[in-house]
């Protein structure tokens, strides 16, 4: 299928994540690594004190905290729902949490504000594919 965004949508999240109060904030005390697996797409997010300060196309040796991970099908329907459903997506397991769990619940906020990020690039047209 490809990828829900086009080229260079990593770096426009990092910009919207860095610029999102509500992630700043959630994400204020976490010191660990995001990965976010799109069917065979992979995003690894290294997060502290409310910032992205790196991103790489795979996971580093040291893995992740936690990961979200589904079809690329999965992903597209939750940008695409009226509000952010992360956590309905989640917990039906249509997304899945791998890793550390405990974190993952912690870090709800920082989650919901992250997915937030992605509904935004996705549905803009300069960074995110448009599949209307």
């Amino acid at each position: 299928m490809g990828s829900l965004f086009k080229p260079g949508w990593e770096n426009h999240l990092r910009e919207w994540l860095d610029g999102s109060s509500d992630f700043q904030g959630a994400a204020r005390w976490f010191d660990g690594s995001v990965l976010l697996g799109m069917g065979d797409e992979i995003l690894w997010l290294k997060i502290y004190d409310g910032r992205v300060i790196d991103h790489k196309p795979h996971p580093t040796p040291f893995g992740f905290t936690f990961a979200l991970k589904a079809s690329e099908e999965s992903w597209r329907a939750l940008l695409q729902e009226d509000r952010n459903e992360i956590l309905s997506y989640t917990g039906s397991k249509k997304i899945l949490v791998e890793g550390n769990l405990l974190e993952f619940m912690r870090l709800t906020k920082t989650v919901v504000a992250l997915v937030d990020g992605m509904r935004a690039l996705f549905r803009e047209p300069k960074t995110g594919k448009d599949i209307r």
